[in-house]
C-alpha cells in the first residue's frame, strides 16, 4: 500500500526504467533495465531462433552442434523428471537416441514473459511427432509411430559472449495421442 513517501510508479522516457514506490523504512530497489521495444523484438528474435535450432538439430540427428543452442553450464530437465546438467550431457544424451529413430518438433508459439538486455524466460508449445527409419517411405512419407503429444518448454534464456543460449530447460508434456 503507497503512503506519503512513495514516489509513483513512472517511466522514465530516456530510459524506459520503472521507479518503485519507497518508504523511509526501505532502500529503494530498481529492476534490471528493460530493453526499448526495438531492443526487445531483437532479443525475442534471436531467442526464438535458438529453440528452433534446437528442434532441427535434435531432428536431424545433429546432436554435437547443441553447444550451438545451450550455455556450457545448462540444465535440461527432461519430461519425467530426469535432469541433465551441462551441455556435454545434453549432448550425450540425443546422441544416444537409436539411430532409426525420426523425430519431429513442431515449434508452434513462443511467449515471452520476461525480457532484460541479458536474460529472458519464454514458454514454447511444441508438437512431437516420431517414427522410424525402418519403416518403408511410402507417398505420404513413413508411417508415425507411438503417441503424438503436445508438449512445451519453459526456457530461461542468457546472454553469452557467444550470443544467446538456452540456460536452463523444462520440458513437459501435456496431451497425447495413443498412435501405438
Amino acid at each position: 500500500m503507497a503512503n506519503a513517501t512513495s514516489a509513483p510508479h513512472s517511466i522514465n522516457a530516456s530510459s524506459t526504467m520503472t521507479t518503485m514506490p519507497t518508504t523511509a523504512t526501505t532502500a529503494t530497489t530498481t529492476p534490471p533495465l528493460a530493453p526499448d521495444p526495438i531492443a526487445r523484438l531483437v532479443i525475442e528474435h534471436e531467442c526464438r531462433a535458438r529453440v528452433l535450432l534446437a528442434a532441427e538439430l535434435i531432428d536431424g540427428g545433429r546432436s554435437a552442434e547443441l553447444a550451438r543452442v545451450f550455455c556450457a553450464d545448462a540444465r535440461l530437465v527432461r519430461p519425467n523428471g530426469a535432469a541433465l546438467d551441462g551441455c556435454d550431457a545434453i549432448v550425450a544424451s540425443y546422441a544416444a537416441r537409436p539411430a532409426d529413430r525420426i523425430s519431429r518438433h513442431l515449434v508452434l508459439a513462443t511467449h515471452f514473459h520476461s525480457v532484460t538486455p541479458d536474460a529472458a524466460t519464454a514458454v514454447t508449445q511444441v508438437l512431437l511427432w516420431s517414427g522410424s527409419q525402418s519403416d518403408a517411405p511410402g507417398p505420404f512419407g513413413r508411417p508415425a509411430r507411438g503417441q503424438q503429444i503436445v508438449g512445451r518448454f519453459d526456457d530461461t534464456f542468457a546472454r553469452t559472449a557467444h550470443g544467446w543460449r538456452i540456460a536452463t530447460r523444462h520440458a513437459s508434456f501435456e496431451l497425447y495421442v495413443d498412435g501405438s
